[in-house]
This record gives structure tokens, sequence and C-alpha cells, in this order.
């Protein structure tokens, strides 16, 4: 009988052409006692081929078991790991080879801490640096409201950037599968059990035509009722309610009725009366002041400025 790993990678795959990349990156650890759990959401032979090809014992093809569907897959790659450290990684997504290393001593050297976070670079498809998210928390340890108000502030919670003990996500349930979970999880762990931060950018996120999250966007998500079910699962799960969460829930509901109004506001610009009415009620009932917002009122005198410019005759 061998034991357990003291690391599980998750890959749920998505037919990514990264997958490889991502793989190749995870076997390059410094850091070797891992194991790697590949959910095929799709069931492609070019999954199973990529897994093959790379000839390790420690990688483990799974093929789906269920109805597809995005939450459902993380779950899979959660409930089949073993490892005590438990990292959902994104299938087109790398981490350096100290990735590991870095990421399990700082979660070792706080026992409180349900997750490890570092910061990323953006990278392109060819793996150039477009960007970073290069972020200082003001604390090395944040629990509670600072955790909550600090990872709100930017929605600073990539996967490929996280790692978490795997007994306290299980202890909450996993990801939620009613409703699209990216986050929500994330910051009830971050509540309850507090994380720390590892300040080098050790995980590199990809931005492409073929992210999973602008294809589910293009397949007709609500974001503004996936921001909403978010929300209530985190605050939901923030007991005792106390004046600083009451602010921080308000506060952030005051942005998601922004979102709304600016929804409402690019239908209407494409002749969507129906929709822009629905995301006007919206922001009404989250905020009954959102149109008069500021940031609203330029992006319209925005929109409004390049429609003209478009209707100008060409000279």
């Amino acid at each position: 009988m061998t034991s357990a790993p003291l690391v599980t990678f998750g890959i749920p795959a998505y037919d990514s052409p990264f997958l490889e990349q991502t793989l190749r990156s995870v076997l390059a650890q410094t850091l070797g006692d891992f194991d790697v759990i590949v959910s095929d959401d799709r069931g492609r032979s070019d999954t199973r081929t990529v897994v093959e090809r790379a000839g390790d014992p420690r990688v483990r093809y799974v093929a789906a078991d269920g109805p597809p569907g995005v939450p459902a897959n993380w779950n899979r790659c959660l409930h089949l790991a073993t490892g005590a450290y438990f990292v959902l990684l994104p299938d087109d997504d790398v981490i350096a080879p100290e990735f590991a290393a870095r990421m399990v001593a700082a979660i070792e050297a706080h026992p409180a801490a349900g997750f490890a976070h570092c910061s990323a670079l953006t990278v392109d498809a060819t793996q150039a640096v477009v960007g970073d998210v290069l972020v200082h928390p003001p604390a090395e340890f944040l629990a509670g409201a600072a955790a909550l108000g600090w990872l709100l502030d930017g929605l600073r919670v990539n996967p490929a950037s996280l790692m978490f003990r795997r007994d306290v996500i299980l202890r909450l349930g996993g990801w939620e599968e009613r409703f699209w979970d990216d986050w929500a999880l994330t910051l009830r762990v971050a509540f309850r059990h507090g994380f720390v931060h590892v300040p080098q950018p050790l995980a590199m996120v990809r931005d492409h035509a073929t992210n999973l999250s602008k294809i589910v966007a293009g397949g007709g998500r609500d974001e503004v009722l996936d921001i909403l079910n978010q929300q209530t699962a985190v605050f939901g799960d923030a007991l005792p309610v106390t004046d600083e969460l009451l602010a921080l829930r308000a506060r952030w509901t005051r942005d998601v009725s922004h979102r709304a109004v600016i929804k409402a506001f690019k239908h209407a610009l494409r002749g969507d009366v129906r929709a822009a009415l629905l995301h006007y009620r919206r922001a009404r009932h989250l905020y009954p002041l959102a149109p008069l917002h500021p940031g609203f009122l330029v992006i319209a005198l925005r929109n409004r400025r390049d429609a003209w410019r478009r209707a100008r005759p060409s000279r």
C-alpha cells in the first residue's frame, strides 16, 4: 500500500490546447511528493493522449462519470484527491517549478490558514507576459472580515494562485454546483480559516480567446445573478454579523448594482429593450441610486460619443 502524496494537483480538462504545457509545469516541480488527476469533462481522446504521453505514474486520467459541468468537474478532482494539500489548476495555466515547495512551506508555517495564495503573471497564448497581479496584502496572514475585504477588492482568487488544505474545503462541501462558484468557496475559507500570502509570482494565468470563462460567458451565463449567488453564499456563511461585514456587503451590493446599470445601458444601445429593463430593475432593487453613479455616467457619455462618431459620414 502506497502512502498518500503531500500535494494533489487537480486539472479539470476542457479540450484546452495548452494542457500539455500545464502538465509539464506540474511535473517540473522541485517538490516531488505529489500526484496529478486530469479529469476530462468532455471524454476526448486528445486529453487521454496528452496524459499517456507524459509517461509519469503520478499522473492519472479520469473520464467524466456524469453530466458535464464546470463546478462538478472541480469537485470530481477534489473528491479523487488524496494529498493533504490540493491545487485546482486550470488546463491552460502554468506554475513555476518552485510553486509547490514555496506554497507548502508558507501554509505549514501558518497552521490556521485554510490556503496559501501567491502573486501571478498574466501571459498570452505564446506564454509572453502581458500583465501581472503582484499583490501586497496588509499582512502576511489575513482572516475574518479583513480577508474578505482584501480578496473582494479585485477578486484576487484565480485558482492557479491557490493551494488549499484539502480537509478544509471538503468540510465546506467543495464548490457549489447550482451556480458558477469561481470565488465563493475561496472567500468562505478565507473568512473562516484565513490565508497566507506568498508575494512571489509563482503562477502564470493565460489570457487567450478560448479561456473557459470566456466560453461560458459567451454561452449566455447571467453574470449579475452569478455574482449575487456567490455573494449570498459568502455573506450567508460569514457569521456572526458585524458592522464591518454589513458595510462590506453594502459596498459590494452597490458595485453589483452599478454593473447591472452598465449592462442595461449596453443592452439598450443594441436595441434589446427587454434585457435593458431587466438589468435596470435589478439595479434599482439592489441600490436605488445606482443610475446616478459617476462611473455609469462616464460610460454612458463615452458610448454616446462613440455612437456619434460611427454615425458621422466619412470624408
